[in-house]
Order: structure tokens, then sequence, then C-alpha cells
């Protein structure tokens, strides 16, 4: 079913090429990848505002329901009424705005590999950021000296960030630390913002090779 799906979603996407713009074609391949797939896969927008609610969306309807929204063009206007049902920050029509060539860095695929919504807790201590659970397979083991361990990040403006990774007491909770309260206090981070982290695979020159990415959507709530 799934490989028989992305070679129709295949087709689905040379259509909504030809049909309309690179970009386009971009989003319909990440729709129909994510309702093929779920996060197994290389996407070429990152999150926005308004995709972070898709996974919802696309639960109430089967994946060639998906695929046939696609191709005939009622997707996007479909989910966009989803939104405004169910999420009052959305309204009907001009407020919402679909991902665009911003949201894209050219020649390189995203894969999100956790994300963490700010809390209350997480905005009156700067100096950290408790990780989710699922950050824990995202890491190298720990070497000798966890003290050490520092990983770097690149922002959609191609910036560079680097955290300190630390062990709590609990051994699957890990905490960013030194280099936080920077990114924290530059990007204006407030409650119910969402940092996403992303594994991310340069195609622009052979062979490839891979960086990590941080991101930020301002203010999601949820309904």
């Amino acid at each position: 079913m799934v490989i028989g799906g992305l070679k129709y979603a295949f087709k689905t996407i040379i259509f909504c090429w030809e049909r309309s713009s690179e970009i386009a074609a971009a989003r319909a391949y990440d729709s129909a990848a994510r309702k093929l797939l779920n996060n197994e896969f290389l996407c070429n927008l990152l999150l926005t505002n308004v995709t972070i609610h898709e996974p919802i969306f696309q639960n109430m309807y089967n994946p060639d329901d998906i695929i046939n929204m696609i191709r005939d063009g009622s997707y996007e206007p479909n989910y966009i009424k989803f939104l405004s049902n169910h999420y009052p920050s959305f309204r009907y029509g001009d407020s919402v705005a679909m991902p665009t060539s911003l949201d894209s860095i050219e020649g390189v695929l995203f894969k999100e590999m956790f994300r963490k919504e700010l809390l209350m807790g997480d905005i009156t201590n700067e100096n950290l950021l408790v990780l989710p659970n699922e950050a824990q397979p995202c890491f190298h083991p720990w070497n000798s000296n966890p003290d050490e361990l520092w990983f770097e990040y690149k922002d959609r403006r191609y910036r560079s960030w680097v955290f300190q990774l630390c062990r709590t007491n609990n051994p699957q909770i890990y905490v960013i630390t030194t280099g936080w309260k920077k990114f924290f206090n530059e990007m204006e981070l407030r409650v119910n913002d969402i940092v996403l982290f992303y594994g991310c695979k340069d195609m622009r020159n052979f062979p490839c090779s891979s960086f990590s990415m941080i991101d930020v959507i301002r203010g999601v709530k949820n309904r």
C-alpha cells in the first residue's frame, strides 16, 4: 500500500508542479509523504504555525482521500477550513498563509527529530531548557566526560548556535544549559512557542552532508 501510494503521490506531485509552482509541488509532496510515511521522511519545508496542525487534519482521512484532495486542488482549502473551525487564532481565508519559499533552504531536506512546547516554567528559567523524553535517541552515547558534550545547530538564517547538553538525575531527561540563554533572549521566546529540532541533509554538494537545525514557531495554541 505504501509503495503504491508513493508512486501515485509522485505522479500527483508532477501534476501539481505542472499546473502551479515549485513551492506548491513541495507542499504537495510534504503533505502526501506525511500521511503515507508519518515522520519517517525528509520534507522540503520547515513546519510553520499552520502546518504543525496538519497531522490532526490528516487523521480524519485515509491515504487515498489525502492524495485525491491534493490532486484535485481541494487539499489546502479543506485544511484551511479545518483550521478556522478548530483553532480560534485562525480566520478562514486571508489570515492563513501556507508555507512559502521563506520556509525552505534551497537544496536542504528536513526531518523533525523532536520538539519542545514552551510552558511557563521554561520561560521563568531562561538558563536551561528541559528536553522531552523523545530527545534521548537523538544524541550520541555519552562519552567519558559528559561535561564536554556540545552540539551545534543552525537556524533558518544559517547562524550557528552551540549548546551544552547535560544529564539530570533522571537518565531519561536531558537539559540544554550553556548557550541556551543567548538563544532564548535573541529569539525573544514566549509561552506557547514551539522549539523544533531537525536533522538536515544538504544535497547541494556531493557527497551530501548532514547538520542539525533549530527553529521556532511562534505562539502555537491548541484548540
